[in-house]
């Protein structure tokens, strides 16, 4: 199947720094390259590590054949997708091939708007190629393709010049079929006097720089010192003066200004020709345009600090501006500040209206973002939907803590007014607001990687405190009149009917069917509205209120459980049970209330953390026996983030091991991640247990954790955790998916 390249919608980028390092280490060496077979060996040694691809392979077009031919072999190309590889030839437009259960990406490899062949990247398996992949390959492309017609170009210049001296004895009979061949060929050649006075260059220098060739010659070479670049004057004049005097090779890069004012990168080449007794006779040599390949450089070096979606600077960038904003505010005794921004609910965007309009939003966030900051700030995009601002001109009130944060509030307000105006995407008027943390140096950190962690957890708070506002770091992370505040509402919050219980499906991997639900506490608080568990449970066990809360969470699921049962679905319910609560009294409160609702113990999954395990000191184990006899399902939450000892999990009696969210959050990309969870899998398998993924939220991920083994996950990719009134379609939604 043929297909034109179709760039999906933003995600990890494969543009790396890294990779594009060697994407540009790869650039120099094949500038360095003028021999044909090493620019292809140079391609062959880099180009799968750069691509990713099972494959990548160059094919020459003959314009007399019009056929495509292999380079180096000169083999016929394969024609399975001959079609797409003339039609990229023509409109030098990449198209995906789709064949034999594999993907492709061909692109032309065009120098000097003339496509000299075609590069194709290979995929055993379907591969979708995403916008910044087909951009980077294009770029290598460019790269490619330039080294390619320059090395062609060198070898025909290289074979004239070894036959001009081979046929030196005879130079005057030869000269005019020398003169021809040069005439014909599209670099400008040029002889110069031993006293550096130009006596001849090759028409086709006209093209490039819109000079003829009279207009070189008549004034002794005088045009070159007009045309060459202001900044390139001093070391260009002293390096050739040098080789001049030495009669040595000279070869430099540099521009030259055309005649209609355009800069043209050339590469400059001379060498001294000398007679047979060894006496030198005058000095030759070429220009070569090598624009398209500084250009390409150029964009390179572009992608390696840019986001590719939004244009703004990315992570890289930020950092190393903070790393100098820093430095030069601890010298001068001024302050800097950091914004760290996050898009509320933009996933509901992605999910409701696709990824093409995420993606448009994010670029009208960016835009908005630039137009209500000041000239020195420095806005970039961090990831995903987070962004981050660098206000770095406080120089003129010496790090006064008072002003430097009542200028935050400022921007923060202005960022947060550009951002509740609405959004037209895709003909759809869009809201949006954003979560905004504030750290300020030298208050709340002395070093970038302090200053971002704590603008990050500014706006953490931000998000528990019900999103779309801005708050300052706070080092002790709490307001104490606010939480004694909160601690006397949560005491009656049970009583007084507050709480409610929200549900995760559990998913089986491989069909997508529901197995069972993790029943989530949200407290719905008069005075906050919906308190997320991670501001309230803390609370709720410094203050004792854990326990009560507790014994109404096991009430109301095993509850719920029983009326799903009625309704005839099949679903266990899971539990995570605090650390203070791993008392026999608790658990005998856990046994009767499965006994009072009817339902059998195996409906019930009782989670405990491992980290839990780890400090209980052996107070457990007994208790994790007697609920295993009883039947009850029993989980390892968390696992990987504690310290348990393989000893000690090898005599619990659990059912389940939960790999942490932290660890399948930078799967399939990050190869720390990928052997951690691996080894976790296999781990489980080989103790008999059932592996089940957290944070499952691509759909790259549960093919990784899939082929790995891992059975059963939960995370945004399947569903957020919702109501009890909705887990009965959503059942039974999956269920007839996967029938």
């Amino acid at each position: 199947m043929l297909k034109a390249a179709n760039p999906a919608s933003d995600s990890p980028s494969m543009a790396t720094p890294g990779r594009l390092d060697a994407l540009f280490d790869l650039s120099r060496k094949l500038a360095s390259c003028l021999d044909l077979d090493d620019v292809l060996r140079e391609v062959g040694l880099c180009a799968s590590a750069l691509t990713g691809a099972h494959a990548v392979t160059l094919e020459r077009y003959d314009r007399q054949a019009r056929a495509l031919f292999a380079f180096g072999s000169g083999a016929p190309a394969e024609d399975a997708d001959a079609d797409a590889a003339r039609r990229v030839l023509k409109t030098h437009d990449p198209e995906v091939v789709e064949a034999d259960g594999g993907s492709a990406l061909v692109t032309a490899l065009v120098s000097r708007d003339e496509a000299v062949g075609v590069m194709r990247i290979r995929y055993h398996e379907r591969h979708e190629f995403a916008r910044h992949e087909i951009e980077f390959f294009q770029s290598l492309a460019d790269v490619v393709a330039s080294a390619i017609a320059n090395a062609l170009l060198y070898a025909r210049l290289s074979r004239d010049i070894t036959e001009r001296e081979r046929a030196e004895k005879e130079l005057r009979a030869a000269e005019w079929r020398y003169r021809k061949l040069v005439e014909d060929m599209p670099v400008g050649t040029y002889v110069n006097s031993l006293e550096g006075q130009m006596t001849y260059i090759s028409p086709h220098i006209e093209p490039v720089l819109g000079y003829s060739p009279d207009q070189w010659v008549s004034d002794g070479g005088a045009l070159f010192g007009r045309i060459l670049h202001p900044d390139d004057r001093e070391r260009v004049e002293g390096r050739s003066a040098a080789c001049q005097e030495e009669g040595s090779t000279f070869e430099e890069e540099y521009r030259l200004l055309a005649h209609d004012g355009r800069t043209v990168w050339v590469l400059d080449r001379t060498v001294q020709v000398c007679s047979p007794d060894g006496a030198p006779l005058f000095r030759q040599g070429f220009l070569l345009d090598i624009t398209e390949r500084k250009r390409a450089e150029e964009r390179l070096a572009h992608l390696a600090y840019h986001d590719p979606l939004t244009g703004l600077p990315n992570r890289a960038m930020f950092n190393e501006h903070l790393e100098l904003v820093l430095a030069r505010a601890r010298r001068t005794g001024s302050g800097a500040a950091v914004l760290f921004i996050d898009l509320d609910d933009f996933k509901l965007v992605n999910d409701s209206f696709g990824h093409s309009a995420g993606d448009e939003l994010l670029r009208q966030v960016a835009e908005r973002l630039g137009s209500v900051t000041r000239a020195g700030d420095l806005v970039a995009r961090q990831g995903g939907d987070e962004f981050l601002i660098l206000i770095g001109d406080f120089d003129g009130h010496r790090a006064e803590p008072e002003w430097m944060r009542t200028a935050c509030d400022q921007i923060a307000r202005k960022v947060q007014s550009a951002l509740h105006a609405p959004f037209l995407v895709a003909g759809t008027e869009l809201h949006t607001s954003a979560s905004i943390g504030i750290s300020v140096f030298p208050v709340d950190a002395t070093d970038a990687e302090g200053m971002l962690k704590n603008g990050d957890i500014a706006m953490y708070k931000v998000k528990e405190s019900g999103r779309d506002g801005y708050q300052l770091y706070a080092s002790d992370g709490h307001d104490r009149v606010a939480q004694l505040s909160m601690a006397g509402r949560l005491r009656g919050a049970v009583a007084r009917g507050e709480m409610v219980l929200h549900y995760q499906p559990l998913i089986e991997l491989e069909t997508g069917g529901v197995v069972g639900v993790e029943a989530l506490v949200r407290w719905n608080d008069p005075a906050r509205g919906m308190v997320p568990p991670k501001e309230f449970i803390p609370l709720a066990e410094r203050t004792g209120v854990i326990g009560p809360l507790s014994d109404w969470v096991i009430e109301e699921a095993c509850r719920q459980g029983a009326e799903w049962r009625s309704q005839g679905l099949d679903l266990y319910v899971s539990v995570n049970m605090p650390p203070a609560l791993w008392q026999p009294t608790a658990m005998r409160h856990v046994l009767k209330t499965i006994e009072h609702f009817g339902l059998h113990a195996g409906r019930l999954m009782i989670e405990i953390t491992e980290s839990a395990i780890g400090e209980d000191g052996g107070r457990i184990q007994p208790i994790l026996n007697e609920l295993h006899e009883r039947g009850l399902r029993l989980a390892i939450d968390d696992f990987g983030t504690g310290h348990s000892s393989l000893s000690r999990l090898s005599q619990m009696m659990v059912t389940t091991l939960k790999i942490d969210r932290s660890f399948v959050h930078d799967l399939p990309t990050d190869r720390s991640a990928v052997v951690l969870v691996s080894a976790i899998i296999q781990l489980a398998h080989n103790l008999g247990l059932q592996p089940l993924a957290e944070g499952i939220e691509t759909e790259e991920q549960r093919a990784f954790l899939l082929d790995e083994g891992c059975v059963f996950g939960q995370g945004f990719l399947f569903s957020p955790a919702v109501p009890a009134p909705e887990v009965a379609p959503l059942v039974r939604s999956r269920a007839q998916r996967a029938a």
